[in-house]
């Protein structure tokens, strides 16, 4: 005798079995659509990116840009040779301003009765210094010139090198004077080797005679 129950269980195994066999095959059919429409995405993109990447070939090898090509080359060069040449003007500009005030201190900063007939401009193992040739009256005088010059803010301990009395034929007995000043910081040094010497306009003098 066939047990009922027994029946009963096995079909329900059976269609257990139906349905997962279902659900495996509705799963692999939905992940092979999916890659197919996966791949026909990435076909269609990879399309779009040749049809651009042709158009921009066929910009680029276009004679107009092909000359704007070569102009920006051009460019290129032309600024890497005049880009350390505009450096150095803009040094030269710089210096040419504190130049412009450090000779205009020293310019009215002479007392009457004393004249600069010399300035230079030397570059130093520790900056940069001035040398003031001239001559004067007197050393009292050369003490007051030394004195104003020793106020401005560009400037160091000034040291009076050499002071020697002499006669001029013009001028009488005179103070030939050699002073040198400290540049509290160089001047276009930078711009010069350290053996190089640079002499800056010359300094109007005071020649009063009184």
């Amino acid at each position: 005798m066939i047990d009922i129950n027994l029946i009963a269980v096995r079909r329900a195994q059976r269609q257990r079995v139906l349905t997962l066999m279902r659900l495996s095959f509705y799963s692999l059919f939905g992940l092979a659509l999916l890659i197919v429409l996966l791949y026909a995405w990435l076909t269609v993109q990879i399309r779009l990116v040749e049809g651009e990447v042709s158009e921009a070939e066929a910009v680029l090898t276009a004679p107009d840009m092909q000359e704007n090509l070569r102009r920006i080359d051009f460019l290129k060069s032309q600024i890497e040779v005049l880009a350390p040449k505009a450096k150095v003007l803009r040094k030269v500009h710089e210096s040419e301003n504190r130049w412009i005030e450090v000779l205009r201190d020293i310019g009215t900063s002479v007392p009457a009765r004393v004249w600069v007939s010399s300035v230079q401009s030397r570059a130093v193992d520790n900056g940069q210094r001035i040398t003031l040739r001239g001559g004067a009256r007197s050393q009292r005088l050369i003490g007051a010139y030394m004195l104003a010059v020793q106020g401005k803010e560009w400037c160091g301990p000034l040291q009076l090198v050499q002071a020697d009395t002499g006669k001029d034929r013009s001028k009488g007995e005179v103070v030939n004077f050699e002073v040198t000043v400290p540049l509290v910081e160089p001047i276009g040094v930078d711009l010069l080797t350290p053996e190089e010497e640079s002499t800056p306009p010359p300094v109007p003098s005071k020649r009063s005679e009184r």
